[in-house]
């Protein structure tokens, strides 16, 4: 095999490029807004027609060689595991998933190490790889369009199933290549089964149940508002404890309106924005910018970060009153006029929304309570809640402005899928808010006109903070405001008969 005379032909060019430029999609996810999608659906686009012409250049152009039986099929895996890494991060795919296309080219390519050593044959691509590198591809183009999500679980289920074929496959060939050696292939295949079966166990402790029907689509909703809808979100408002030192408040959202602009992203991971609105911010100007690629900017030079100046606006907790299929969804959301990350005091980002919410039953009897923190959340049953005269009790993370159900420390996880934590959130009784004597509550529905921005609630560059209506901590199908009871039930571990 003349490696460096076969390194120059077309065919082996376009595979070389699909190896080296497979790693840019995990930046491409990383673009906000609907610019991100058609950036990252061009470039695999573009990819996946390298993947489709190196093949047919090198037979129709008599280019075949070792080399490309080697490149071809090692670009795929690169692309793939590409893939999986930024859907894992970026989109919330279980990471048990990337643990087993990882194992699986692994063994595929430990395997054809070995047999080119020894055997000095190339053991080449399988039309079910093919097949699999195909039909997963068409999965994540789905997937990026965030819609027809039974479709897109169809396509990855047919990937998966193509993928094990494939590796079977390479197996049969191992063991028809190394004759003499079978045992010693068995118990290598015995091995990696093995390893497989730990990682899926590992990774399962990850992931809460991502592929729920229930998680993709909209729930049925009917919006109370009202005295009927005060009166419920009265009985419930939760009783918030802020841990000492903690100096950002639940307000207004007037408090940021009045004093950002609205900001168009033009370029890449935005370098370069526009201002197309000063402030303050009104109905008209963000029902005239409202879409992904607008979001809020702060004026920090008319608006002091101190508490003295955001404690001009009132201390406020808006809520949501639903009823549902079965039984209702009592939502209270806290906005924050600037963020940390966990209680580190470094300052992050401008904004932050955090929500609880109360499950009743038909008979308007609490049944379950859920509490969002940053990206992730967690559900306990009522009588797990922790209560001051029926009212939840919510320990509010210094700085980060996570809830929980009990003082102390948590761990603060970013956008991971939980596989590190950076910092902790600290809770404890600092300063008690209550309805009334600490703050007021405001009713919102499908119709408040701030809660159905499509923007960004602080520069994309820093978070991609959406505001109620479309907030989907760590998994974009599961909005806590169009599913509500699917975005609880995710986060709860147990039996759930609610």
């Amino acid at each position: 095999m003349d490696s460096k005379k076969d390194i120059m032909k077309i065919p082996n060019l376009l595979s070389l490029s699909r190896i080296v430029l497979s790693p840019l999609v995990f930046v491409f996810f990383q673009i906000p807004g609907m610019e991100g999608r058609i950036i990252t659906l061009v470039f695999l686009a573009l990819l996946f027609l390298t993947d489709l012409f190196d093949g047919m250049l090198a037979r129709t152009l008599n280019q075949t060689s070792d080399l490309g039986r080697i490149l071809d099929p090692l670009a795929d895996k690169v692309l793939v595991s590409v893939l999986f890494i930024s859907l894992v991060f970026f989109r919330g795919l279980p990471v048990v998933l990337i643990i087993i296309v990882f194992i699986r080219d692994l063994f595929i390519l430990l395997g054809g190490f070995y047999i080119r050593k020894t055997r000095n044959k190339i053991v080449e691509s399988n039309i079910w790889g093919k097949l699999s590198t195909a039909i997963l591809m068409l999965a994540v183009l789905f997937l990026i369009i965030e819609d027809f999500w039974y479709i897109t679980i169809v396509l990855f289920g047919l990937g998966f199933i193509c993928m094990t074929i494939s590796s079977v496959t390479y197996l049969a060939v191992f063991y028809t290549m190394l004759k003499n050696e079978q045992k010693k292939i068995m118990r290598w295949a015995v091995f990696f089964c093995f390893l497989a079966a730990i990682g899926i166990v590992i990774g399962l402790q990850f992931v809460p149940a991502r592929f729920s029907p229930g998680a993709y689509s909209r729930e049925y909703y009917r919006e109370l508002n009202g005295p009927e809808a005060e009166d419920i979100a009265r009985l419930f408002s939760p009783v918030l404890w802020l841990a000492e030192g903690e100096q950002y408040y639940p307000l207004d959202v007037s408090v940021y309106l009045d004093h950002s602009k609205i900001m168009r992203q033009k370029k890449y991971i935005g370098l370069f924005e526009t201002v197309v609105a000063v402030e303050p911010v009104t109905e008209e100007k963000m029902h005239s910018f409202n879409g992904s690629d607008f979001f809020l900017e702060l004026d920090h030079e008319e608006l002091s970060e101190s508490r003295t100046a955001w404690m001009n606006y009132k201390t406020t907790v808006y809520s949501r009153v639903a009823q549902l299929n079965r039984g209702y969804i009592v939502q209270y959301w806290f906005f924050y006029l600037g963020s940390e990350a966990g209680d580190s005091g470094i300052y992050v980002h401008d904004a932050d929304w955090e929500m609880i919410q109360v499950y009743l039953n038909d008979s308007k009897q609490p049944v379950a309570a859920g509490y969002s923190a940053h990206y992730y959340g967690e559900t306990r049953t009522w009588d797990e809640v922790e209560k001051i005269s029926g009212h939840p009790v919510v320990y509010v993370g210094r700085g980060g402005h996570g809830c929980f159900y009990s003082e102390g420390k948590h761990k603060a996880y970013l956008d991971n899928n939980r596989l590190f934590h950076a910092g902790y959130d600290t809770t404890g009784k600092g300063e008690r808010l209550e309805l009334d004597t600490g703050y007021s509550l405001s009713i919102i529905t499908d119709l408040t006109w701030w809660a159905a921005y499509r923007g960004f609630w602080a520069h994309p560059g820093t978070t991609e903070l959406e505001g109620p209506r479309y907030r989907n901590p760590r998994d974009i199908r599961r909005s806590m405001w169009q599913s509500p009871l699917a975005w609880m039930r995710s986060y709860y571990r147990g039996d759930k008969n609610w």
